[in-house]
């Protein structure tokens, strides 16, 4: 049986991202019976947005109830209302009683389109290993992620941590720092990449459980929502297509290791960019990617280091590079005599496509740093932040 509330002009009944306990009042199921409420939703640019105008028959709550998760809108009573309430514990028993009610209020959800879920949806769909979800279980995966905000200047993770959750900025920027021993021996944070909202980061990383090599710091007020993986293992046995995604993840890190972007950043010029793309910022797309891609070279290159070394400085890494040359085992792309005749361009090029040996190779390994220094001058030009060291 519903249970009876009344509400005056201006309560709210459901606060968005307020998961309530078991058993408060607004932990239920709601249908409106008399009067008018609000729905009100701040979406991911932390802009109000109104939804719909609540009338007497129509129903809300549904949400939270069947996902665990905190509400996903406010609403609020306009005039004098009259509720009726289905508490947690009844509404599972509904559903228990008529199971067809859940692909009913499913089918319902999936009608909604408000700015903030077309955001993540979009946002979800840009994950390569997820291109392949069912819209269903896009739908389900939606209302796994977890808000957290975070003021200017705080850690999300530092270097060295294990991060087991996928990220996506939802607003504000955030820094990464590859953390580098001087030659004083002391830690010197290096700027290596600024992501502003829509960026996503510890895609492939957070699966592996690899531990991060750089270090994740705000540069402004920040919203994230995080993806655990832990919710997104427990998912496998339901949904076959998250299996077969995640399946795939594992086979290409167990054949190739983890792949160098594990991150798809969004750039200031992205924010205010048409949806159409001239051959020109079609080129510069392009060119972004190889920087980014060889940044996460360089860093992958630096953890093999680290690990065979035991966190030797990189200068002496670099010494060291310079004195084993490029001798007859660094293959035809990247023996000394052909990187030395080599453009910068053309290095780029020959980098990428030889990566596999690169990183199968010591030799190789260090002539691609020494290499890479002159190469740093130009990721620097294109990536420049006010007041930071770049790498």
């Amino acid at each position: 049986a519903l249970d009876i509330a009344f509400y005056a002009p201006e309560d709210a009944i459901l606060t968005q991202g307020e998961k309530p306990f078991p058993g408060e009042e607004n932990d239920a199921f709601f249908i409106q019976a008399q009067g008018e409420c609000e729905v009100v939703l701040l979406d991911h640019r932390e802009q109000e947005q109104k939804i719909r105008i609540l009338s007497p028959g129509d129903h809300y709550g549904e949400i939270s109830l069947l996902h665990d998760c905190p509400p996903t809108t406010t609403v609020s009573s306009i005039s004098y209302s009259m509720v009726g309430k289905l508490y947690h514990k009844k509404f599972e028993a509904m559903l228990t009683e008529f199971p067809n009610l859940l692909l009913v209020f499913k089918q319902h959800i999936a009608t909604y389109k408000d700015r903030k879920k077309v955001f993540l949806t979009q946002s979800l769909k840009r994950i390569p290993f997820f291109r392949r979800l069912e819209e269903a279980t896009l739908e389900d995966l939606l209302f796994t992620l977890q808000e957290e905000k975070y003021e200017e200047g705080s850690v999300i993770y530092k270097e060295g941590e294990i991060v087991e959750q996928i990220h996506f900025l939802l607003n504000g920027t955030v820094y990464f720092y590859l953390p580098l021993r001087n030659k004083d021996g002391e830690i010197d944070e290096r700027h290596i990449e600024t992501l502003y909202p829509g960026s996503i980061f510890q895609m492939f990383t957070s699966v592996t459980k690899e531990t991060t090599m750089v270090m994740a710091k705000t540069g402004s007020n920040v919203t994230v929502a995080r993806l655990p993986i832990q919710k997104l293992e427990g998912m496998r046995d339901m949904y076959d297509d998250i299996n077969e995604a995640l399946q795939g993840v594992e086979e290409l890190i167990e054949e190739n290791s983890a792949p160098l972007e594990d991150y798809i950043p969004v750039g200031r010029e992205d924010l205010v960019r048409s949806t159409k793309l001239s051959p020109a910022e079609k080129k510069e797309l392009r060119t972004r990617r190889l920087f980014r891609r060889m940044k996460g070279a360089v860093i992958k290159i630096l953890r093999m280091r680290r690990e065979e070394t035991k966190g030797s400085r990189l200068g002496d890494l670099l010494q060291r590079a310079r004195m084993n040359g490029g001798g007859d085992d660094a293959g035809d792309d990247f023996n000394s005599h052909a990187i030395r005749e080599m453009s910068d361009a053309d290095v780029k090029v020959a980098f990428m496509s030889s990566l596999d040996k690169i990183l199968k190779s010591l030799t190789v390994q260090g002539m691609a740093i020494n290499r890479l220094e002159s190469v740093v001058e130009e990721l620097q030009a294109n990536d420049p932040i006010a007041s930071h060291r770049e790498l």
